[in-house]
């Protein structure tokens, strides 16, 4: 009789379970947090339909690790601390005004919701009971509020040097920037921000507001000081990926082949893990590379 071939749920619980025995600091780390199998989503505006295959994969697998006697943890976070870069097409000229500020600072479209992150967030997750998905929902803003990132923030910045080997390695051009972007204390502006100098004795950063940093949103000009910590600005996304490995806790994260290819977000996320974290990577596996749907 042939043997039934095991369910590809099963198989990615089984990989990420062998991978955490053999690595003590996983595993110490699942048996205060669980198997968690992160996955994160900016909330711009209508979400598509289509991400909402990586959710189901994302739950189908947190469900596998419980079917085996693991703690399996699906987690989705509202990467609500981004900035407004881009204006769709379907909303008042009146936002223009928000670009560059941070979509859980700006107001919703719609009465009755506390942001502009959290009204377009609920539209999808609102869905969650019907399609059967079992998700712990959580703010990226608000866990940098939290203080969950301040290690690895500190970490990121007394580590300049190696972030900057990492990218001019992969990418084979300069790069002369802080890692980290601030929240302008002026105008609540995050897009339009650099960082300028970090101080790693008193932990604070200087930075500047820029009128021309980018063609998407103005900066006001202004200059100051702060601190980077308790939700004062967030780390860039290939540097912020790696932080949230390590500071969340995470073995499993699916991710789109997009972020696969050759010098891609993992490259980077990868090396900045394993050389300025010291942290391993979580599982790896594109989601197009699941089943025989096409992502």
């Amino acid at each position: 009789m042939k043997e039934k071939p095991i369910h590809w749920a099963d198989q990615i619980a089984f990989e990420v379970k062998n991978r955490v025995e053999a690595d003590p600091v996983l595993k110490k780390i699942v048996k205060e947090k669980g198997y968690i199998v992160l996955d994160e989503k900016t909330p711009s505006g209508t979400i598509h339909i289509g991400s909402g295959r990586g959710w189901v994969i994302s739950d189908a697998i947190a469900k596998a690790m419980r079917d085996a006697g693991m703690k399996g943890r699906f987690i989705l976070s509202s990467d609500d601390i981004d900035p407004m870069d881009k204006m769709p097409s379907y909303l008042d000229k009146s936002f223009n005004q928000y670009m560059g500020i941070p979509f859980r600072n700006i107001p919703s479209p719609v009465k009755g919701y506390e942001s502009y992150a959290d009204y377009y967030f609920m539209q999808c997750i609102e869905k969650f009971e019907e399609w059967g998905i079992d998700a712990e929902i959580e703010s990226t803003g608000k866990m940098y509020e939290s203080g969950i990132f301040n290690n690895a923030i500190k970490t990121v910045l007394d580590n300049s040097n190696k972030i900057k080997n990492i990218f001019e390695r992969i990418y084979d051009k300069p790069y002369d920037k802080l890692a980290f972007n601030p929240i302008c204390e002026k105008c609540g502006k995050i897009g339009s921000t650099l960082a300028t100098n970090w101080d790693p004795e008193k932990e604070l950063l200087t930075y500047k507001c820029d009128e021309n940093l980018v063609n998407w949103a103005k900066g006001c000009g202004h200059e100051g000081t702060l601190s980077p910590y308790d939700g004062n600005g967030k780390l860039p996304w290939k540097v912020e990926w790696a932080a949230k490995w390590i500071s969340i806790g995470v073995p499993c994260e699916l991710a789109g082949k997009d972020h696969f290819t050759k010098k891609g977000s993992r490259d980077v996320s990868v090396a900045i893990s394993n050389e300025v974290f010291d942290f391993p990577p979580p599982y790896p596996s594109t989601r197009k590379s699941i089943g025989k749907g096409y992502e």
